[in-house]
């Protein structure tokens, strides 16, 4: 008997890489949204709109049985308190995408179990933190996944697509810090997510790229793609995305030796796919 999976929030950007990959011999899927953006999965799957901050919605949409949540859009802890409090009565396998955030400065590759920014001044890491604590206490089966800045085709976040467009107007582009960070591809991030699910893993995950860069050696991958020359420039004052957060690495020994995952894909070719989008857009 197949398996249904439900999806919060499926079609943006990391949930569209997700549905592509479900295997529809395994899981009856449905994806839930709230019909903002266009997006046809090419397998077989059910469309449920709504938004996940009302709570009517949500109560209405859990009253379907769903043996797995993969919960993506899950970026403030009221979004999180309403589904779980909602889905749990069912008892599904909750997967609940965090962030790499979570965890302590630290100029060390992060494992999964190093202590967590308790006291972080982001609200949005505090309320990862929150969330996955809550998801920790609700759920027997549950997963965890920590990703370090995901990019790609379809990036919601002003990240990729910055700087390409400071580049496409030969600006230079102002740093406060050249952070080494640990980016990871989209389409890795979704293959790290089925490979957990396909395995029903219990427990927390990293997932990054290949090897970690610093800001300006992933700004060159964008500059190269674009055939483009560029200049960076040094201020306290600056717009530009990722500049002003610490370094973060993360040690992805943990996905190789339970379900052996390992990133597919380079910087230079997720970059290549990424800027492809972004020119044709």
């Amino acid at each position: 008997m197949k398996k249904t999976v439900l999806i919060l929030g499926g079609t943006r950007f990391i949930g569209r890489y997700i549905l592509e990959l479900l295997n529809n011999d395994i899981f009856d899927v449905y994806y839930f949204h709230r019909g903002k953006t266009c997006f046809e999965p090419k397998v077989s799957s059910v469309e449920i709109l709504g938004n996940r901050t009302n709570e009517d919605d949500v109560q209405q949409l859990f009253k379907q049985n769903f043996d797995v949540v993969i919960d993506i859009s899950g970026e403030r802890y009221e979004m999180v308190r309403l589904s779980v409090q909602y889905a749990k009565q069912n008892k599904p396998y909750y997967i609940f995408i965090s962030s790499s955030s979570v965890y302590r400065q630290s100029t060390e590759a992060h494992n999964e179990s190093d202590s967590l920014d308790l006291d972080c001044a982001s609200s949005y890491t505090r309320d990862k933190i929150k969330s996955e604590k809550l998801v920790e206490d609700s759920f027997e089966k549950y997963a965890i996944i920590r990703p370090s800045k995901v990019y790609g085709p379809y990036n919601h976040i002003n990240r990729e697509q910055y700087f390409y467009e400071k580049l496409k107007k030969q600006d230079s582009i102002v740093l406060s810090r050249d952070p080494v960070l640990h980016f990871t591809y989209v389409e890795d991030l979704a293959d790290g997510v089925c490979q957990i699910l396909n395995k029903e893993l219990t427990g927390i995950y990293n997932v990054a790229g290949k090897e970690p860069v610093r800001l300006s050696r992933f700004i060159e991958e964008i500059a190269k793609n674009m055939k483009a020359s560029f200049s960076i420039s040094w201020s306290n004052k600056t717009e530009a995305p990722l500049s002003d957060i610490p370094t973060c690495i993360l040690n992805i020994q943990k996905m190789y030796d339970l379900c052996g995952w390992k990133p597919q894909f380079s910087l230079e070719e997720g970059m290549y796919n990424t800027l492809i989008y972004l020119k044709g857009r």
